[in-house]
């Protein structure tokens, strides 16, 4: 009796894969639908052409001891499919299962963990391609696609608003300003571009290295300040000896 049981589930799941791969569904979805019949097979001992509601229930209350309420659905579907397509009878348990509406946040990502991953990219471009993604909150897909005409980006229409935001930031800045990535520094300037009319074209930003610049500013700045702090210290040696 085991031996036929097997035999005809062998059949059946034979013709469950072949009507899978029919109907257009996706990869991991026959997948999951193949897996399955394959586990709800072998815990019924392959004989599960004629399964009651009870029977479906001691199952899935099983399954859901052991595995999410992902899996309990993909196994739902699965056999739902192979008794629609294979075995051509009805669904007998209709409203069995109602998984719980959750509502999952988002993974965010914090600014250090952020500073990790750009410093993570062996090049530099990488590093500025990563942050201004993270920095405007755009879209892979979007930061593939910029071009230097998507500065003018409330005329072109193709970038996110925070683009559009950082757009009049740049726009409104003629000075280079220095931002710190990683261990390197670097410079974004903004000027505007104008045709053979003086008509406006739009904003070209320039990206720059300044990290051995910006390295020697602060050197000058801390020996400017030793040099205020010993001439004030000398200053301050005189009153004394005024005083005395």
């Amino acid at each position: 009796m085991f031996a036929s049981s097997e035999s005809d589930f062998k059949k059946n799941y034979s013709a469950h894969l072949k009507h899978l791969r029919m109907k257009g569904l996706q990869p991991k979805t026959v997948s999951a639908y193949s897996r399955a019949i394959r586990r709800i097979g072998a815990y019924f001992d392959y004989q599960i052409v004629d399964l009651s509601e009870a029977l479906l229930l001691d199952y899935f209350s099983s399954l859901l001891e052991s595995h999410s309420w992902s899996t309990v659905k993909l196994d739902l579907h699965g056999l739902k499919f192979f008794y629609a397509h294979v075995l051509h009878k009805p669904w007998v348990a209709v409203g069995l299962i109602k998984p719980p509406n959750a509502q999952r946040l988002p993974d965010i990502v914090t600014v250090s963990e952020a500073r990790k991953i750009f410093l993570m990219a062996e090049r530099l471009s990488y590093r500025v391609f990563y942050f201004v993604l993270y920095s405007l909150g755009l879209r892979l897909s979007e930061g593939l696609r910029l071009r230097v005409a998507d500065i003018d980006a409330p005329r072109l229409g193709r970038l996110s608003e925070g683009l559009n935001t950082m757009v009049q930031k740049i726009k409104a800045s003629t000075e280079g300003e220095a931002i710190k990535l990683g261990s390197e520094t670097l410079s974004l300037t903004a000027s505007a571009s104008f045709d053979g009319e003086g008509k406006g074209l739009g904003s070209m930003a320039n990206w720059s290295v300044i990290t051995q610049q910006a390295e020697l500013e602060a050197t000058l700045k801390e020996m400017d300040a030793s040099q205020e702090l010993s001439s004030m210290s000398g200053k301050l040696a005189s009153l004394l000896d005024k005083a005395k």
